[in-house]
């Protein structure tokens, strides 16, 4: 398992890429993770949402966040 832990406006911000069209390899290497670590945590959130765990939609959190979308990747 390559997935690492991330920070939540980690999660946001590939969630968020996700939405924008990004590929999985993209946001991948933007961020400086495996794309295997992508995929878990867009498909734990996803879980969660099912689940109805997702308390906040994901408009709330990136607003009270400091994601930012023009993101350059790490070096």
């Amino acid at each position: 398992a390559d997935a690492v832990k991330l920070l939540k406006d980690e999660i946001v911000t590939i969630q968020i890429l996700r939405l924008q069209g990004e590929t999985n390899q993209a946001i991948a290497l933007r961020l400086g993770i495996s794309e295997g670590s992508v995929r878990y945590h867009l498909k734990r959130q996803a879980q969660k949402a099912i689940d109805g765990r997702a308390k906040l939609s994901l408009v709330e959190i990136a607003s009270n966040s400091n994601v930012k979308m023009k993101m350059e990747p790490k070096s």
